[in-house]
């Protein structure tokens, strides 16, 4: 299992320095780059590749007025990754919401595994609020508005919610006791 450790560090007046300089050229070049890109596709829908982008750097440090580019170290100003972040970021922007739903059921697993906790999850269209918690049976009819019903077998009055929370917790202790494929 992976833990995440996090550190805080308190930089030189000099290493901020240094550390704002390699930021700031490192936006300069991806926006620029980024410019370059969209503009050409925006015009004649061509892609520059990386190795164009590439070629261009060093004429870029040349010229007069991005000479500053020089002051930090090359490695800093590396375009090669901005194909892989727009695509990655497209792709959020499509799937944003089956992401969000699977990163925060991964961090669930994640942490009841770390604490020691079992997880167990039902089915989904388990009939947790329409099963009698006394008797078994099922009512199919029953409605959202139903808050409070009679049981058609047994006659037990239930509550929608409080019954729900006692067949899920029932649903659970038969995946861990008799098995999740004979429980299902």
């Amino acid at each position: 299992m992976l833990r995440a450790y996090k550190y805080r560090i308190y930089p030189t007046k000099s290493q901020i320095e240094m550390f704002a300089k390699h930021f700031g050229c490192v936006r300069f070049v991806y926006n620029y780059f980024l410019k370059k890109r969209t503009d050409s596709y925006e015009k004649d829908k061509t892609s520059i590749s990386y190795y164009e982008m590439q070629a261009e750097l060093p004429i870029l440090k040349k010229k007069e007025e991005t000479k500053w580019l020089k002051e930090v170290n090359s490695q800093s100003l590396q375009v090669e990754r901005l194909t892989f972040l727009q695509k990655k970021h497209s792709r959020k922007v499509k799937n944003g919401k089956n992401r969000e739903k699977s990163r925060i059921e991964v961090a669930k697993c994640y942490k009841c595994a770390w604490r020691g906790i079992n997880l167990i999850k039902i089915d989904r269209f388990a009939p947790s609020s329409k099963k009698c918690s006394v008797c078994g049976n099922v009512k199919h009819y029953l409605t959202l508005a139903d808050r409070e019903y009679c049981c058609d077998f047994c006659g037990a009055k239930l509550d929608r919610d409080f019954n729900a929370a006692l067949n899920i917790r029932k649903f659970g202790l038969e995946k861990i006791f008799v098995g999740p494929e004979l429980s299902e």
